[in-house]
């Protein structure tokens, strides 16, 4: 059984994203912790994708976290052996960003065959297999249209808050 402190940290997580109504015994989970659940991936990336969907920036949030998924904070997994060509996706920003990079990169060469697109990685020194379980997590349990249903709720219920986003990155990080 979990440790006590740990229990209480994870409902003062949980209370903080407005998942649950309380981080006390008596919370009860809400519905934006319902989406958050429903969404079938770890709390912070369900975090992210609910943010980025009211931010304007899904798609690429939704590249990266399965990204994410998939490597498992393993970045040299999207690239074959030889790395001397990852330079030219790095981003200065950060891993998430030089994921997104690699993806995007991945995704202008898709509509082509099956085969060109694995001489294009050859060539690019990517890994194929890799980037095809990526394009498929991505398009997994539909995420983006349980979001879209889920705007209904959220605008009901803050209808009266008169702010613009509650799930803006901004609150979270001051809030933290």
């Amino acid at each position: 059984p979990a440790k006590e402190k740990f229990i209480s940290s994870g409902l003062k997580i949980l209370s903080k994203l407005g998942a649950v109504t309380s981080a006390q015994d008596h919370g009860t989970i809400t519905n934006f912790g319902k989406l958050l659940k429903s969404l079938k991936i770890e709390l912070i990336y369900a975090y992210c994708l609910v943010s980025s969907y009211f931010n304007n920036c899904f798609d690429d949030m939704s590249r990266i976290i399965a990204c994410c998924v998939q490597i498992n904070g393993k970045i040299e997994l999207l690239f074959q052996d030889d790395k001397s060509n990852y330079k030219k996706y790095i981003s200065e920003f950060g891993d998430h960003l030089t994921l997104l990079n690699v993806y995007k990169a991945y995704e202008l060469n898709k509509n082509k065959s099956e085969k060109i697109l694995q001489n294009w990685c050859s060539k690019n020194k990517l890994n194929f297999k890799m980037l095809k379980k990526i394009e498929k997590e991505g398009s997994r349990n539909n995420l983006d249209k349980k979001i879209k249903n889920f705007n209904k709720v959220k605008q009901q219920r803050f209808k009266d808050e008169n702010k613009v986003s509650l799930f803006s990155t901004k609150k979270f990080i001051k809030n933290n």
